[in-house]
């Protein structure tokens, strides 16, 4: 599609607004999931720190029952 000038191309021929709406909402639906997506992603990754951490002192406390045996 051609445009004679730049206001042309924002007006899109009458449907500028609709068209630039459409492109903000998705644009703004992807911040929001990447947003998410790290942000869990994160919560996992302490999650499973604390996991490991705990099974850890669990091996370690089990391996000292056992020498006192």
């Amino acid at each position: 599609m051609y445009f004679n000038s730049f206001s042309d191309f924002i007006e899109m021929g009458g449907h500028g607004f609709y068209v630039w709406l459409s492109y903000a909402i998705v644009f703004a639906c992807l911040i929001v999931y990447f947003v998410h997506s790290y942000r869990l992603t994160e919560k996992t990754r302490q999650e499973l720190r604390r996991f490991h951490q705990r099974m850890g002192n669990q091996i370690k406390n089990h391996e000292q029952s056992k020498k006192d045996l």
